[in-house]
């Protein structure tokens, strides 16, 4: 049994050490095989390995579709709807019908991914925040400057690096070196393809069947089959790493250039032109119109027009019409002035903005009454002695600012608690609004 135990070993088979009895009671050393890694064996010498070869289509299937950028141009038209005005949250975390039913009109209910995958992919990459119960854009004013291609790379590291995507992706790159560039592949023998050249680098795994352990491939056991076909269908297919076609009979698919970009790790510079976005500028006119070309526009270059001015017409161009109201409502919201200045002068063509549009802007941001509203904790004391009292004891003053010399105090930077014991270790009495009512 040692030298069979060590034949197997030699044949790549694991093998382990034991401690058993012989005849006369003597404790001895020896190798031995599991049972269940024995029956892996014999059952793989009965199938054979399976013979998988994965050959391209000749020519093309037709009826291809190819989704490039869409689910990211989706998601940063959402952004935009979002960042106009905030969407609301119910307790079950679905969105209220009012605000559904707005963001219907960029993301339809029917769609391909759906509403509430694309607002989870945006919520999960960093382009919405959760406020209590509602949903508000990120940071947008970086978001803004990056290229539409380089969110499109920030959406698919995330997407692909979660769950039975990232299984997917790896599987999928995995098989890059064996797949001709830009050829067209049938889906299901790749399926099979990708599983056994996977079987073949991963050990089996024991599982328990029908009452007994046994090994099965590793494919089997984490149901690689289903999820790599379910990855095709929906994540890969929806971010443009995979095109996909049907001749009527047979689905067939292909990994598209910007695809192997992402799964090999490639720089996408050489895709950056076949992406660009053809209109990044808008026209700040003197009669203070702010005219956007709609036709291929980065939907996320309106997001501050939407918040400082007033949208007039939209069509092959949407027009805005700043005013001073619109401007001071945005501030009010607690939007940035200087911001959005900047933002007009980045981005107008031509550059510097008209002179009287420049010369208005900064008068509305100088001219602008500020208030400053904020909470003070105060101290009333009616005895004018106590109050001088108080104001002389050595171990308050780091405490307490005089806001009325003769009744009132402000204390800040401690605790109500804390000050309330040091006033009464003190032998003052200390009393509340509650305890007047």
């Amino acid at each position: 049994k040692v030298e069979q135990a060590f034949w197997e070993l030699c044949r790549g088979m694991a093998c382990f050490e034991m401690f058993r009895f012989d005849n006369e009671d003597r404790l001895v050393r020896m190798a031995g095989l599991l049972t269940e890694l024995r029956q892996w064996n014999s059952e793989q010498e009965k199938s054979g390995k399976r013979d998988v070869k994965l050959e391209a289509l000749k020519g093309s299937p037709g009826n291809e579709s190819n989704r490039h950028l869409e689910f990211t141009e989706k998601i940063c038209q959402m952004v935009a709807a979002i960042a106009a005005k905030p969407v609301r949250l119910r307790g079950d975390g679905e969105l209220f019908r009012e605000d559904a039913r707005r963001l219907s009109e960029t993301i339809p209910e029917d769609a391909s991914p759906s509403l509430a995958v694309c607002l989870w992919a945006a919520e999960g990459v960093g382009w919405l925040k959760r406020v209590d119960n509602a949903l508000h854009a990120g940071e947008l004013e970086s978001l803004i400057k990056v290229d539409y291609l380089d969110r499109h790379q920030q959406l698919c590291n995330w997407l692909l690096d979660h769950g039975d995507e990232k299984l997917s992706k790896q599987l999928l790159a995995d098989r890059l070196d064996d797949m001709k560039s830009n050829a067209w592949y049938p889906t299901g023998e790749f399926i099979e393809y990708a599983i056994v050249k996977h079987e073949e680098q991963d050990p089996p795994v024991l599982k328990a069947r029908e009452g007994t352990y046994r090994y099965v491939s590793s494919g089997i056991a984490t149901n690689l089959e289903t999820v790599l076909e379910g990855s095709m269908e929906e994540y890969l297919r929806w971010l443009g790493i995979i095109e996909i076609a049907s001749d009527g009979f047979d689905n067939y698919f292909r990994v598209t250039p910007l695809g192997a970009c992402i799964l090999g790790g490639f720089d996408l510079e050489p895709l950056r032109k076949d992406y660009a976005k053809a209109n990044r500028e808008i026209v700040v006119q003197p009669n203070f119109d702010i005219v956007v070309p709609t036709k291929d526009m980065d939907t996320l270059l309106t997001v501050p027009l939407d918040q400082f001015a007033v949208r007039q017409s939209t069509g092959q161009a949407t027009v805005y019409l700043l005013t001073k109201e619109s401007f001071t409502q945005a501030l009010q919201d607690g939007h940035d002035g200087d911001a959005f200045v900047d933002f007009l002068v980045s981005y107008n063509r031509g550059g510097p903005l008209p002179k009287n549009v420049a010369m208005t802007l900064e008068d509305w941001r100088g001219g602008l009454r500020r208030v400053k509203v904020r909470t003070l904790n105060v101290l009333e004391i009616d005895d004018a002695l106590v109050m001088a009292d108080l104001q002389h004891r050595r171990k308050f003053k780091k405490y307490l600012t005089p806001l009325d010399p003769h009744q009132f105090i402000e204390f800040g930077e401690t605790d109500l608690d804390e000050l309330t014991k040091h006033l009464e270790k003190d032998g003052f009495i200390v009393e509340s609004d509650d305890d007047k009512s």
